[in-house]
């Protein structure tokens, strides 16, 4: 009887000790934003206007997932004339876009789909480009995104057909 008392009371330990460790799970540092709160994105269409956002607001927190499982997340919002304009929000392997009126949110993005491709003038690596689904966007409704880890949205295109480039990174 002793010996079962032992062996229960060691099993509780083992399940104890064992079920509560904590795991943090993170975003790859090649997969961060290098933006920072305050930052200025300038973009510039294909007509010469000049567009600014601000970034706002730049979270770096974490998801708890199973009472054990800490995911990384990080959230990026983007101001136009102080109102929210855009909001990207990566996790490890998910990615959601909320860019003017273009929703995307992608489960994981894939090396394959990367390309490579000119960007005001200079040559970008690993873009990945998004288009819209919806037939119902206005023409100022962003239709197709072209998306860096990095840079997040570096080009983006209205319905309308005005292109803007992304010029100060």
């Amino acid at each position: 009887m002793k010996r079962i008392a032992i062996i229960a009371v060691t099993y509780l330990f083992l399940i104890a000790g064992c079920g509560f460790e904590d795991h943090y799970i993170n975003i790859p540092d090649n997969q961060k934003p290098v933006y920072q709160t305050g930052d200025m994105l300038i973009y510039k269409s294909n007509s010469g206007l000049v567009d600014t956002l601000k970034v706002g607001e730049n979270t770096d927190d974490y998801r708890v997932s199973d009472k054990s499982y800490h995911y990384e997340r990080i959230r990026t919002d983007f101001y136009n004339q102080g109102e929210r304009f855009s909001v990207i929000t990566m996790e490890l392997n998910l990615l959601k876009v909320s860019w003017n009126g273009f929703n995307l949110t992608i489960n994981e993005l894939s090396a394959n789909a990367a390309k490579t491709m000119v960007i005001n003038n200079k040559q970008v690596e690993n873009v990945f480009e998004f288009t819209a689904t919806s037939y119902y966007l206005s023409a100022d409704t962003t239709s197709k995104i072209y998306y860096t880890y990095k840079y997040g949205v570096m080009k983006y295109e209205n319905k309308s057909g005005a292109i803007w480039e992304l010029i100060n990174y």
